[in-house]
């Protein structure tokens, strides 16, 4: 791997996303992060954390779990730091909904942000 690799995390905005972003920025000097989320104040939150370890971060606002989307961001971040060598695919959507009462809409949902994202990152990079 290079001195300096292309990180990127989806799910890149809270939780446990951000804390690999912020853990590869501290722990990986000159690291370079691709972050990815769909809330992008959250996700420039993220990025000033990660910044303050002086890592380059860039951010790539996208839905993951659409097709289009994931494409055009792919694209952006191959033009911004060229082949990601770190692919973590965190994104991730979570309702308390109790599973035999759901909403099939919900369902659809859930599923798309936790495992159709996963397939269109994947196949993406």
């Amino acid at each position: 791997m290079k001195s300096n690799p292309v990180v990127l995390i989806t799910g890149a905005s809270q939780g446990i996303g951000a804390a690999i972003a912020k853990t590869f920025a501290a722990e990986l000097p000159g690291v370079r992060l691709a972050l990815v989320a769909r809330n992008e104040k959250n996700l420039r939150a993220t990025a000033r954390a990660c910044l303050r370890f002086k890592a380059d971060v860039e951010l790539f606002p996208c839905d993951v779990s659409d097709e289009a989307a994931v494409a055009q961001m792919a694209r952006a971040v191959t033009k911004h730091f060229g082949p990601v060598d770190v692919l973590i695919n965190n994104a991730g959507k979570f309702d308390g909904a109790p599973f035999l009462k759901m909403p099939v809409a919900l369902f659809d949902a859930l599923i798309a942000a936790n495992l159709r994202s996963m397939f269109l990152v994947s196949q993406a990079f």
